[in-house]
């Protein structure tokens, strides 16, 4: 398996806004809307609505500053928006960001939409998650 572009992640202060627009503006084909929750940590996960075949596509999702805080991220994945790929091994994507010394967050699957997913800043500061199914 090659590492594929799986979504890119828009922040979307307004959800139903920003679907109404990419849908009947731009004309995205429907997609899958996922309310707010808290999750089995008792962590809020945000609003959010994705675009494309098995989430494959474009992701909107309301900005949560305090993923960081509860979820002990060292990295919000929710603030400013980010692309995610999907590896085959993520255990040896790992292992290569610690033999460079690179700073990562081990998010698990913490959105619990089954995928094992961290997330990196790139050398210029953009956020970017990288996952495998599971």
């Amino acid at each position: 398996m090659e590492i594929r572009l799986h979504h890119v992640n828009v922040n979307s202060y307004d959800v139903a806004k920003s679907v109404s627009f990419y849908k009947d503006i731009v004309g995205f084909d429907a997609g899958e809307h996922r309310p707010a929750f808290t999750d089995k940590d008792g962590a809020y996960i945000q609003e959010s609505y994705w675009f494309g075949e098995k989430r494959r596509g474009l992701h909107l999702c309301m900005p949560n500053p305090d993923v960081t805080l509860r979820r002990r991220f060292s990295i919000n994945p929710t603030v400013g928006g980010h692309a995610a790929f999907t590896v085959p091994d993520i255990s040896a994507l790992r292992k290569r960001l610690d033999a460079a010394n690179i700073m990562y967050t081990d998010a698990g699957d913490w959105a619990s939409i089954g995928l094992k997913q961290i997330y990196v800043m790139d050398p210029s500061g953009n956020v970017i998650e990288f996952h495998e199914l599971i």
